[in-house]
């Protein structure tokens, strides 16, 4: 299954603000900890998390549930791997640190994964990120 547009522009963005995350600040075994929206310097979050607050991606309809894990309105027959799937062709983008089909080695940060899964997702461009 080939990523969508909308997908394939989510991933281009996500590169883009993904940037301005301080590394400090990402933990992908959390969805969110010390803090609500807006999220401060003292937040930590994971992918999924930071994702549930950015503006292009809050305008599809998404938004963070209670305790942080992302949603979108008006599909609850969606986990967030759904919601992964949904909006970047890509179910495993939410997983945990090292759980990823795309995470190397447990050397680099949390950070660091979270961009080599997007531009791996970028290449993936033919693919839905499910490995058969």
């Amino acid at each position: 299954m080939k990523k969508t547009p909308q997908q394939i522009q989510n991933l281009k963005d996500a590169l883009v603000w993904w940037k301005t995350v301080p590394e400090a600040n990402v933990d992908l075994n959390y969805w969110r900890d010390n803090g609500t929206p807006p999220y401060t310097c003292n937040t930590i979050c994971c992918f999924g998390g930071w994702c549930a607050v950015q503006p292009k991606l809050v305008a599809q309809g998404l938004y963070p549930e209670w305790g942080g894990a992302p949603r979108l309105v008006g599909r609850n027959d969606l986990d967030s791997s759904g919601v992964a799937q949904e909006l970047f062709g890509d179910y495993q983008m939410f997983a945990s640190s090292g759980c990823h089909r795309h995470d190397k080695d447990r050397g680099e940060t949390d950070h660091e994964a979270v961009t080599h899964r997007i531009k791996m997702a970028l290449k993936e461009k033919h693919q839905c990120g499910i490995v058969v």
